[in-house]
């Protein structure tokens, strides 16, 4: 093969290279899965009067960090015996600034009091676009909602982790 053919692919090869360096180092920090500690409290309300969930998402390695708000969805809740099946939306503010918004389908135990529930993130402000999309995973464990409010879920777990699927419902 001739020197100017080698010199040739040597160029291009070393082009490509430059090119797929620059494509990887633009992908999110976060391209990986966010665990965070989840302390919610149910006892605040909002501007109608509606009672919703207020928390917290933190941790070292809960690069979302800020306070979540979870809102019912109540004509999609039944019980079924000892278990409430319950449809959430939630919004998470970092403390970077920005939102995430994202609905979820969980279940809670009335006599374990313990709750776990998957759902998607649907929307976000511009700086966190790329994590729509993103599976979402909650549990926990509540107090008594017999004894005096408010009732409280400390020391739940949080983790949104990244998928394939762009159209979640």
């Amino acid at each position: 093969m001739k020197k100017g053919t080698w010199y040739l692919i040597v160029l291009l090869t070393g082009a490509l290279l430059l090119v797929s360096i620059s494509v990887v180092s633009a992908e999110p920090a976060s391209s990986g899965p966010i665990d965070c500690l989840l302390d919610i409290t149910y006892d605040d309300h909002d501007e109608n009067g509606e009672p919703y969930w207020l928390g917290t998402v933190e941790g070292p390695d809960c690069s979302v960090a800020g306070t979540i708000e979870f809102y019912a969805v109540r004509e999609e809740y039944f019980t079924a015996g000892k278990t409430m099946h319950f449809v959430e939306t939630f919004v998470i503010r970092p403390v970077d600034g920005g939102e995430l918004y994202g609905k979820n389908y969980g279940v809670w135990n009335m006599k374990s009091f313990k709750f776990r529930a998957n759902g998607w993130v649907l929307d976000a402000t511009q700086e966190w676009e790329h994590m729509i999309g993103y599976k979402y995973h909650e549990s926990g464990t509540t107090t008594d909602p017999a004894d005096a409010p408010p009732i409280d879920a400390p020391g739940g777990w949080a983790k949104l982790v990244p998928a394939n699927r762009q159209n979640a419902p």
